[in-house]
């Protein structure tokens, strides 16, 4: 399974989608939560999301997927100005902004999907500037391959 993760407004909802418009399934890790009954009020319990799946989708995403059993671990990333601009346009608070952009910053999520998975099973792909499609195609391109892990740019 390989897991596309970064922060809130980073882009992940936007490559999913263009995965399956191109018929490489991708799933939100919250629906595919709900749908096994490990939301609960807003909250995912990751233990259960993990020994719930039985048809691993071939690829998941969320700010929190590094955490689930994943092969490969894509890590979205963007500017700090862009992603609070994005969070502001979507209502975050201040507080809940500055928390994801020094998540990010700090990177948090290289250091969680490092707990569980080598080096060459992770993947940053940086979007500052750049055209969803051109991270859409190196998803792609690792997808098919099936092999480690290395998306530039």
């Amino acid at each position: 399974m390989i897991c596309i993760t970064g922060p809130p407004k980073s882009g992940k909802t936007t490559i999913c989608a263009e995965l399956n418009r191109i018929g490489i399934e991708c799933i939100s890790a919250d629906s595919l939560a709900d749908s096994l009954g490990c939301l609960e009020n807003g909250t995912v319990d990751i233990d259960c999301l993990n020994d719930k799946m039985r048809l691993f989708p071939r690829v998941i995403e969320s700010h929190y997927s590094h955490l689930l059993k994943c092969d490969y671990v894509i890590i979205l990333k963007n500017d700090s100005s862009t992603l609070e601009e994005r969070m502001i346009l979507a209502g975050y608070s201040r507080e809940k902004i500055a928390e994801n952009i020094e998540a990010s910053e700090i990177e948090i999520f290289q250091s969680e999907a490092l707990d569980s998975l080598p080096a060459g099973r992770i993947a940053t792909c940086d979007l500052s500037g750049k055209n969803i499609s051109e991270c859409v195609s190196a998803v792609m391109n690792k997808i098919i391959e099936g092999e480690t892990l290395t998306v530039k740019g």
